[in-house]
């Protein structure tokens, strides 16, 4: 397999690896990041443009890079369109997998406790409460997420 050349817009998620981030242009003049932490398994809906992706906890006025981002927390997820990365530049680089967060455990409809895309077990009354609802974002969802939790503290 080729080793992918960074940096490049996707086309879709074919061209994409968990660990892929982008820049996320900010009001301030800042930037945030996203990170891709999981693919649809294939035959899942919308698997060619579709991603479990985060906006990771960091903020500063260069674009990121692996140095900069290494051990750093996922501040909110969703399941993304891949226009969320091509709308607002393009895949930086890759971080190391020692280096990048895991998904955040949420649940579905109230039928399954996952981890991004895997299922971990069935819902049960005395999860209720302790874990936030999985979230599908549109392409300029993570924009959003960022200015409110990066810029306007």
């Amino acid at each position: 397999m080729a080793k992918t050349a960074y940096p490049f817009i996707p086309k879709s998620t074919a061209s994409l690896s968990p660990g892929d981030f982008w820049s996320i242009p900010l009001s301030n003049g800042s930037y945030g990041c996203g990170l891709v932490l999981q693919l649809a398994p294939p035959g899942s809906p919308g698997v060619r443009v579709s991603f479990c992706g985060a906006l990771l906890d960091w903020n500063g006025h260069a674009v990121p890079d692996p140095t900069v981002l290494a051990n750093r927390t996922v501040l909110a997820q969703g399941y993304m369109h891949i226009l969320s990365i091509k709308n607002f530049g393009q895949v930086l680089g890759n971080l190391a997998i020692d280096d990048r967060p895991s998904p955040i455990i949420w649940r579905d409809g109230g039928q399954h406790i996952l981890q991004g895309y895997d299922v971990i077990r069935k819902w049960t009354v005395a999860d209720r409460g302790l874990f936030p609802v999985l979230e599908y974002w549109g392409w300029d969802i993570i924009k959003e997420k960022a200015e409110q939790l990066l810029v306007h503290r």
